[in-house]
């Protein structure tokens, strides 16, 4: 099938899972969720004494903007291609002239469409939140801007992963796996840390290969520089933003090659 039939096809089942998708109650109740642990930041900024408003506000909507949008591509993604197994409609799918391959990126563009509605809806609140509790010292930085796209950018790739664990196992199995990549791939500094400390060790080269092949979400997470508003190398820049895209691709093909094994 030539590319632009390709666009057409998988653009198609991306706007039909987009719709069934954004019915699920999960996106509302991870909103709600994202919005009280806003309020929960609020109030915390009003306690704070050691830290400024502004700077408690601004940490914590970050994690919880961060926490909203894993939550949407793990829970969501980790249900796409199996909910369509268990119902059966991929039979009707497969029937049409179209790949398995096609079928996942499709399914991952709904969930995809889905994630930029979560990211949009809960970075304005968040930027609502700056400007009217900072007491008027909110000032934006590129950093900042940077520090919320990655955000977005390492919620659609964790819902690759969620998509890639959900062709070959159960909903619930591929929250667990995609979870716990997670703890490990915001840890890999310390992983080398450790294995530096071992290095000759069974324990050091063990720990040198996991933070070799692991998803390194390091990339995606600006951290104090944030808080301090130091700018970021464009270099840092494009190499995460590379890296995760690379990554998204990866696990979108290899969940389309490994449903292309698997009976249905």
């Amino acid at each position: 099938m030539k590319f632009p039939g390709t666009i057409r096809v998988v653009g198609a089942i991306a706007r039909v899972s987009f719709l069934e998708v954004v019915r699920d109650r999960v996106l509302y109740n991870v909103l709600v969720f994202t919005f009280l642990l806003f309020a929960v930041g609020i109030l915390a900024s009003r306690l704070a004494v050691v830290m400024s408003s502004e700077r408690v506000i601004l940490d914590f909507g970050l994690s919880a903007l961060r926490l909203s949008e894993l939550a949407v591509g793990i829970f969501v993604g980790s249900s796409l291609l199996i909910r369509e197994v268990e119902r059966r409609t991929i039979h009707v799918a497969l029937s049409h002239p179209i790949t398995r391959t096609q079928f996942v990126f499709g399914k991952y563009g709904g969930l995809l469409g889905l994630l930029i509605l979560n990211w949009v809806l809960s970075t304005g609140a968040y930027f609502l939140l700056l400007i009217l509790f900072s007491d008027g010292k909110f000032q934006y930085s590129p950093t900042l801007g940077w520090a919320v796209a990655f955000v977005g950018l390492e919620g659609l790739l964790m819902g690759s992963l969620a998509v890639f664990f959900s062709s070959f196992t159960t909903t619930s199995l591929s929250v667990i796996f995609c979870f716990g990549l997670y703890l490990l791939g915001t840890n890999i500094s310390q992983m080398r840390l450790l294995a530096e400390q071992s290095a000759g060790s069974l324990q050091g080269m063990g720990l040198d290969f996991l933070a070799r092949v692991l998803p390194n979400f390091e990339h995606f997470n600006l951290g104090l520089k944030v808080t301090y508003q130091i700018s970021v190398p464009g270099a840092f820049l494009a190499y995460g933003s590379a890296y995760g895209v690379v990554l998204i691709l990866f696990f979108l093909g290899m969940a389309g090659v490994l449903l292309g094994f698997k009976e249905i």
